[in-house]
Parts: structure tokens; sequence; C-alpha cells
């Protein structure tokens, strides 16, 4: 617990000095290097990739895709991942024919699952940081992500009986899962708040509701698809890179589908600030 917290404070501010103190070069950055270690950790700790080939390409293709969204923001953004989509299967079926005996299609698969889909989920974060009040943007999934896991840790300790997915997750509870819920609603009202009375933003409150309460239950489902990943591949965590929490998809599973969330909310119903 304690190596938990200190890397907590360490790394808490050190995000937000990122994004409040740097441009949103510095975020995308960022994300690059996560989405490349996120990558490794699901290719290669799991043992779901051998050839050695498909797993560093996959590691350089995670690693571009927040900065290709960055630097072709917009319509042209899309383009180039579809570009970088296209280049990757091509790449991939090359290696696949070329050591058809030793690498099965399944490497193939998770290939693109690890190495395109998750970053192209957390670069959500980069799009949200580039859009107008970015900055504020791209810390509501934050909050709904850590308050609703941290939520979810004291509610199921102090009322949790029944277990939400015994066999995925033992110590999750149903009553657990709501306390989450209901944190992360509350502190992203709160954040709302917050929003009005020092930033003096017109904020639409219902809709920090939905998001909340959505953004809550998706974390949870993102916590718990990686925590069956790690059941079925038989280990207890991604990696060590973050003592006390894991690797990176330990501390960020739950943000693979809580960033997109947003990014989609906001297209559906624009300026929620």
């Amino acid at each position: 617990m304690r190596a938990r917290i200190l890397v907590a404070v360490i790394c808490v501010p050190a995000l937000l000095a990122v994004i409040f103190l740097l441009p949103p070069v510095g975020l995308a950055l960022l994300m690059a290097a996560l989405c490349g270690v996120a990558a490794h950790e699901l290719l290669a700790s799991t043992g779901y990739v051998k050839n050695r080939r498909i797993l560093w390409f996959s590691v350089a293709a995670a690693v571009l895709v927040p900065l290709v969204g960055y630097v072709l923001p917009s319509r042209l953004g899309t383009t180039g991942i579809l570009y970088l989509v296209f280049f990757f299967l091509v790449v991939l079926c090359a290696i696949l024919l070329r050591d058809h005996d030793s690498t099965d299609f399944t490497e193939i698969a998770a290939a693109f699952f690890g190495a395109l889909a998750v970053p192209l989920l957390l670069s959500s974060l980069v799009s949200l940081r580039l859009m107008r009040h970015g900055i504020w943007y791209v810390l509501m999934p934050i909050v709904v992500a850590f308050s609703a896991d941290a939520g979810a840790l004291f509610a199921g300790m102090l009322f949790g009986k029944r277990k939400l997915a015994p066999s995925v997750s033992p110590k999750k509870t149903v009553e657990g899962a709501i306390g989450g819920t209901v944190t992360g609603a509350v502190l992203l009202l709160l954040y709302g708040l917050f929003l009005s009375r020092t930033q003096y933003l017109e904020v639409r409150y219902g809709v920090l509701i939905l998001y909340g309460l959505a953004g809550s239950l998706i974390s949870i489902l993102g916590d718990l698809t990686f925590s069956v990943i790690k059941r079925q591949t038989g280990i207890k965590d991604y990696g060590r890179i973050l003592p006390g929490h894991g690797g990176v998809l330990d501390r960020f599973d739950s943000m693979v589908f809580c960033a997109p969330l947003l990014e989609l909310l906001i297209l559906v119903i624009p300026a929620i600030l």
C-alpha cells in the first residue's frame, strides 16, 4: 500500500503538469510512450505474441497512433490512422506468410488489438486535449475512472457482500460497483461546479451526470475485461513499471473505454462546457 500511495503522489502531479503546463504535444508524447508500453505488456507479458518481429512492429505502431492523431487532427487524423492501419495489416500479413510455420494467426489478431485498438481508444485523451476547453475535458475521464475505482474499493470494503464477477476478480462486489458508480458521478458534478465557479464556464450538469454514471460503469467493464485477459493467461500484473499498481494497463485499463466514451458524447451533444 505504501508503494501504491507513493507512486500516486508522484505520478498524479506529473500528469497534471503535463496537461496544464505543456502544450498539447506534451500529452501526445506521453500517450505515445504509454501506448508503446501498454502494447508490449498486452502482447509480451501475456505470451499472446511470440514472434519478435510482430512484437516490436506492434510496439512501434502503438507509439505512432497518438502522434498521428495529434499531427493530423480532425478529418486528416482519421485518414492518417487509416493509412497506418492499412500499412500495419500489410506488414503483419507479410510476416505471417514468411513465418507461417512458426506463427499462428491468433498472434496477428492479438497484435491488431494491442497495437491499434487499445492505443486508438486511449488516444481519445489527446483528441479531447485538442478541443476547445480541452484542458478541462481531458480531466473528466481521469476524474471519473480514478474516483470510480477508489469509490468501488472503499464501498466494497465497507458494504460488499455479493460478488460481482467472482471467477474474474474475486474482490469486486456489486455493492462496490454501485458505490464506485455513485462516487464517479458525484465527483464529476463537483468538478463541474468547480469549473463553473472558478473558470466561469457554462456547465451542462445533466450531461455530466449522464457521463459520470455511464463512464463509471464502462470503466468497470474495462477493468474486468483486462482482468479476464490476465486470468486466461495466468499473470498477476501486466508489468512492474508502477510499483504497487503493476503495469500501465493495470492502471489505465478503465481509461480504455472511459475516454472515448466522452469523445463520442461530445460529438453527439456538443458544448458540454
